[in-house]
Order: structure tokens, then C-alpha cells, then sequence
């Protein structure tokens, strides 16, 4: 990162073979595919797995899948499938159609996949049944139900909220009409995709191109953690992308987007205020920065109250503790990063991967939606946002926690990290195979 910012480094990606940008599109959704069916086998097949598990209505994958490494190798070769083939659809953008066919194409497998590669679905469906009291759950709140599965999952009683007070009270509103458990998980997915396509339209009356809208709109990564998981980083990095379409014109509603942010997922108080580089007397876009933290942390604690402090504490003391120097070494670049953009400096396109740990309550590891986390870094940089679009479905096999194996770790992740940083030989160096 240190080399880009210098300008010691360019970040390439090397010639493609061409091809119809529809045969791309299509090898995107059967990999996509794949990987929903992998997740399903890992999900219902684990020697280590207690027998419940097989009869959840949306089984899980954890720690623990039976032929692990083999996953983990299905996985990667699908998410460098689909890695080439968004390089491929960002250089030759395809017809509207074929962007459209194929995006309701990876919406239809999301909504219907079978499995869940994190057990986050279950515990939002609890935490809006729970609405208030999400920060201190009951014991036994879900006994004797088909709601039980919560619970079994997640303990009893189960784990509090991490989130912020609006997300409870929107997951509360969402769910309160839907009276099965199958029901409430769907309309927690389908609200994911509604604000997967809001962040689509926000991205498009920011003025970025089509090429850009289409590696979002197939991007197999995104609908995996959005939709398929229903991470509700999905609505929060909508809300922070609204903002930053107003940002220049209407700062207060930036402001205010930041706000919300900061109230449904506490880390994206800081994560959105890059948006605020639009700004550009220098004084009020920090008094604007300034006013929103402000506004986060006095409306978290009149509204959550000390039970959303306890649960904040609750989840950072039992945080893993191993890699915390590492955590706070991420954390403080992070930051330093977000801070950078905030004051209108350059953004090194390679330094999105360092956004995630910003915040993260578990230093071990990232998982695979944090990743999300550097949108709002990215959104002010075209050329960094493609970067981070088209490598996000390699990215995302790489820290996904159920699969990462010592080969992984040794072998394949320095060896994608080469290629992304690297510049190709010179005899293939062109204004035209770089990312613009």
C-alpha cells in the first residue's frame, strides 16, 4: 500500500482471452450455483455436526464440514471464475438484457438457496422477535416453538444484539406481520435484496458507469453475503451510498446518512464518513464529521440505553483474543485511512482490504461481509471501487472462516495478492488493460 500511495506501484490486471461478454455472465451464475450447492454439502454433511442440524430449516456450514479442503479448493476455483469473468464483463460491458437475465438469474438462487454459510439469518429473525429486549434476550425465549432452532443455534439465552438500536427496531417492524420462521428468514432475505438494488441506483445517480453498475449487479460475492446470508451490511451501505449522492448538493443529508448508518451497525459512523470528502469547504465537512459522531453516540445511548453498552462489552470480551496487537494495528490504519479520505487525500485501491478490520469485534479473522465494510472508502474512487468489485468474490474465499486451510494461507492467498498488486510485463502493458 505504501508503494501505490508513493506511486511506486500500479495496480493491473493482466489481458483476458475475449469472448462474448453473455458467456461470462453465464459462467458467473453456474459457478455461483456451485458454490450454493457446496454450501449445502457443507452445511448437512460434518462428522463433528450434532444430529439437529440436518433438520434446521436452513442448515448451516461451520467449522468443521466434512472434505473441508476440498470445499475450500471448489470454492477458490469458482472465485476466480468469477473474478476473471467481472474483469472480463468491466472491460466489455454487456447488453442491458444479458446484465438484467443474469442479475435476476443470481436473485433467484439467493432467495431459494438451501443452506446458509453463517447462522446470522437465524439470529436477526430472534433479534426481531425479541425488538426491545434483543440486548438482554430471556432464557428459553423461543422454547417449544418451531423458533427453537434459535436457540439451539445460538444458546440460551441467546446472544445479544451487536447492532445498533434503528436495525433492531427495523428488524422488529419487518418481521412482526410474518408469523413462521421460514417466513421471517425470506423477508429478511428479500429486504437484503431490495437494498442491494437501492445501493444499484445510488451507485447510478453518482454518476458511475455502466460497466461499474454491471460488475455490481453480477456480483456473485454480493449475493452471497446479501442476500443468501442476508447481512444486514447490505441496507447499511445503501443508506451510506443515498448519502453519498446527496453529499455535494445537501451535506446535512450526508450527515444524516451517516447518522443512520451509525445507528443500525455502530462501525459505519466512522466507515461512511469518507462520503464527506464531497464537502468542500474543509471546516464544515469536519464539523459536519464531528456532528454526526456526535449525534451516533448521544442517540445510541438515549435509545439503546446501557443494556446496548452491556452487549457491546458482552461481544468484545468475547472476542478471541490471540491476534488482538494485530487488531489494533489494523484498526489504527483503518482508520488513519478513512481519516485520509475524509480530508480529500489519495485512496491506494489495494488499501480496501485494510478498511474490514475497522471496528471488527473478532481480530482473528474477517468475515467474508465486512469486506463491504470498504464500499464507502471506495465510492468517492472509481478506479478503487472496480478494484475492490472485481476481486471481491476471490477476496471473500479467501477470509471465509469455515474454509481457510494451511495451503490457503501459505500458498494461495500471497500468490492472489501478487497478482492483484503486480504489473504485467512490459510487452503487455496498455492504457487499455488497466483498471480506469
Amino acid at each position: 500500500m505504501a508503494a501505490e500511495a508513493s506511486g511506486r506501484l500500479r495496480t493491473r490486471i493482466p489481458p483476458l482471452p475475449r469472448g462474448r461478454p453473455e458467456i461470462w455472465i453465464a459462467a458467473i451464475v453456474a459457478t455461483y450455483a456451485a458454490q450454493l450447492a457446496m454450501v449445502w454439502y457443507g452445511a448437512t454433511h460434518g462428522a463433528a455436526y450434532a444430529p439437529w442440524r440436518a433438520a434446521m430449516p436452513f442448515p448451516v456450514m461451520d467449522l468443521g464440514a466434512a472434505h473441508a479442503g476440498a470445499l475450500a479448493f471448489g470454492f477458490l476455483v469458482c472465485g476466480g471464475v468469477q473474478t476473471i469473468a467481472l474483469v472480463a464483463i468491466y472491460r466489455a460491458t454487456p447488453a442491458r438484457a444479458a446484465v438484467a437475465i443474469g442479475s435476476v438469474s443470481l436473485l433467484v438462487l439467493s432467495m431459494a438457496a438451501p443452506a446458509l454459510a453463517s447462522a446470522d439469518l437465524y439470529s436477526n429473525a430472534g433479534y426481531g422477535m425479541l425488538g426491545a429486549a434483543a440486548y438482554a434476550p430471556p432464557a428459553h425465549a423461543f422454547a417449544h416453538s418451531e423458533f427453537s432452532w434459535i436457540e439451539l443455534w445460538w444458546g440460551t439465552p441467546m446472544v445479544p444484539s451487536p447492532y445498533g438500536p434503528l436495525w433492531n427496531a427495523v428488524d422488529a417492524a419487518l418481521l412482526a406481520p410474518v408469523p413462521t420462521l421460514v417466513g421471517k428468514m425470506l423477508v429478511l432475505r428479500a429486504f437484503c435484496a431490495l437494498a442491494l438494488a437501492v445501493l444499484t441506483a445510488a451507485m447510478w445517480r453518482f454518476g458511475l458507469p455502466a460497466r461499474v453498475l454491471a460488475v455490481t449487479l453480477l456480483n456473485p460475492a454480493l449475493f452471497m453475503q446479501f442476500v443468501a446470508n442476508a447481512h444486514n451490511d447490505a441496507v447499511i451501505v445503501a443508506v451510506v451510498a443515498l448519502g453519498a449522492v446527496a453529499a455535494r448538493r445537501r451535506p446535512i443529508l450526508a450527515a444524516s446518512a451517516i447518522v443512520a448508518a451509525g445507528l443500525l451497525k455502530l462501525p459505519y459512523v466512522l466507515l461512511g464518513l469518507p462520503i464527506l470528502a464531497a464537502v468542500r469547504a474543509g471546516t464544515f465537512r469536519f464539523s459536519l464529521a464531528a456532528l454526526a459522531i456526535a449525534c451516533v453516540l448521544a442517540v445510541s445511548w438515549g435509545w439503546g440505553g446501557a443494556a446496548y453498552i452491556e452487549a457491546l462489552v458482552f461481544h468484545a470480551r468475547h472476542a478471541p483474543g490471540g491476534f488482538f496487537a494485530w487488531h489494533v494495528v489494523a484498526g489504527a490504519v483503518a482508520a488513519a485511512l478513512v481519516l485520509g479520505a475524509l480530508a480529500g487525500l489519495r485512496r491506494p485501491r489495494t488499501a480496501v482490504w485494510l478498511v474490514p478490520p475497522l471496528g471488527a469485534l473478532y481480530p482473528a479473522f474477517l468475515y467474508p461481509w465486512y469486506l463491504a465494510w470498504a464500499l464507502p472508502y471506495a465510492l468517492g474512487r472509481r478506479r478503487v471501487l472496480a478494484y475492490l468489485l472485481v476481486w471481491l468474490p476471490t477476496a471473500s474465499v479467501l477470509v471465509n472462516q469455515d474454509l481457510v486451510q494451511v495451503w490457503t494461507l501459505v500458498a494461495v492467498f500471497p500468490s492472489i495478492l501478487l497478482a492483484a498488486l503486480l504489473p504485467p510485463p512490459a510487452r503487455l502493458r496498455s492504457p487499455r488493460r488497466s483498471l480506469r
